[in-house]
């Protein structure tokens, strides 16, 4: 190699470690953000915890000595639960890229875990495109749904939640973009010679 080929290299190395950083920071900072979305909307939106609830009194078999609002605290802390399983998955990912971006100190986990979040959300991505079971809809329905901007699956469904399929994409490009910074570094890296453990 001549010089502006390792300068080159040495170049395209600090890129990569600079995008491990910058895409770790905002998977942590993202996977804050959904989960604070989540509680917020099922503690505040249109259709909240209470709501579901006191609509599903029979199929959730309340009785008197079990309240509506202990099956609303048991739901709440099991919602809780999954958003910080939720989150924490996004931390380690995001802090092990952006400690190997910053110190250049490999790791194997937070890589592990990043595939995991990759293929779950790019599941989440591909299922939600996918055809529901055939229910029984009104023909006006249906037709209001097939005349819409965005129209998925055939049985006329549209995409309710186009803000859910936004933040999907998201942590699919950071995931994406850590897994690619990841593998050039390391790459760059041993061919600079540069790598350290």
């Amino acid at each position: 190699m001549n010089g502006s080929e390792v300068t080159a290299k040495q170049l395209e190395l600090r890129k990569s470690y600079k995008s491990l950083m910058i895409c770790g920071k905002a998977l942590i900072a993202f996977g804050a953000w959904t989960a604070l979305r989540v509680i917020l909307t099922l503690l505040m939106g249109n259709f909240n915890i209470r709501t579901f609830v006191e609509a599903n009194t029979q199929a959730l078999d309340i009785t008197e000595d079990v309240t509506v609002d202990m099956v609303i605290i048991i739901l709440f802390v099991i919602v809780l639960l999954v958003c910080l399983i939720a989150f924490l998955f996004n931390y380690i990912a995001g802090r092990g890229a952006y400690k190997e971006g910053k110190t250049r100190k490999k790791g194997i986990v937070y890589i592990i875990v990043t595939v995991s979040l990759l293929f779950g959300t790019g599941y989440s991505i591909i299922s939600s495109f996918l055809p529901e079971k055939e229910t029984e809809t009104p023909a006006a329905e249906t037709q209001e749904n097939q005349d819409t901007l965005i129209y998925v699956g055939e049985n006329g469904e549209f995409m309710k939640d186009s803000g859910s399929l936004l933040m999907d994409l998201t942590q699919l490009f950071l995931c994406a973009d850590i897994l690619y910074s990841v593998y050039k570094a390391r790459k760059l890296s041993k061919e600079l010679g540069e790598d350290a453990a």
